[in-house]
């Protein structure tokens, strides 16, 4: 990650927040989050919303994340494409 963030020019700050912002989602992960999928992501955003998270917090906290997931095709990048996930997620919970 810290490769990839490096050869993406990611500025001091910017690797300092996206590896604040991926911790918590690892650990809710239970694995490496480089595995995690678009379902994954929506489950993390139901898990923030059943903790109070307000929509921006959420929003800055899952990008660094999708950006870093395996399949990075299936992870949509926009608002409306992750709030698809977080739909698909309460759906199936």
């Amino acid at each position: 990650m810290i490769e990839d963030m490096s050869i993406r020019k990611f500025s001091e700050k910017t690797r300092y927040d996206y590896i604040r912002h991926i911790e918590p989602f690892a650990k809710f992960l239970n694995r490496s989050p480089d595995t995690a999928t678009a379902e994954d992501l929506g489950r993390y955003q139901v898990h923030q919303t059943e903790r109070d998270f307000h929509p921006p917090a959420m929003n800055s906290s899952v990008q660094p994340c999708a950006s870093f997931s395996r399949s990075r095709s299936e992870v949509p990048t926009s608002p409306l494409g992750l709030l698809g996930c977080i739909t698909h997620a309460v759906y199936r919970a």
